[in-house]
């Protein structure tokens, strides 16, 4: 397969998976994910760590929707080569409404997002409370 061929394959799974979110379908969201898939949530944020596999992913997803409107998320951008995708979301936060950037680096393996690694700009409402880290 050409590097053309896997990137459009990889920015395809893509797409499905964040249109499947946007949606509230995740059965199709789950079944784009790798079994033993890798996220990472940058640990200056709420919900902030590595979560590993698929089955974690719906809890994962339950704690984002405290802060993030995802069924409100806008792609920016989303660029594919070979088996990395990258995409610009602009998120609505849930407190205040306002507008979180945030970026996402995707590995696509055999067909299923294996891992997640995500960027965030200026997310004031999703920082943290520094008071109560251990």
């Amino acid at each position: 397969m050409s590097k053309a061929e896997q990137s459009e394959i990889s920015r395809d799974v893509v797409q499905r998976f964040f249109d499947a979110g946007a949606k509230g379908d995740f059965e199709t969201a789950l079944q784009l994910m790798d079994e033993d898939i890798v996220i990472h949530q940058p640990q200056f944020i709420a919900y902030g760590g590595t979560y590993r596999g698929r089955d974690n992913f719906p809890a994962l997803a339950a704690k984002i929707s405290e802060h993030l409107d995802m069924s409100a998320s806008k792609i920016q951008l989303l660029v594919a080569d070979g088996d990395t995708v990258f995409a610009v979301h602009h998120v609505p936060e849930v407190k205040t409404g306002k507008t979180c950037v945030l970026a996402v680096q995707i590995t696509v393996r055999d067909g299923r997002l294996a891992e997640n690694r995500i960027y965030f700009h200026e997310p004031q409402g999703l920082i943290r409370d520094q008071s109560s880290a251990t």
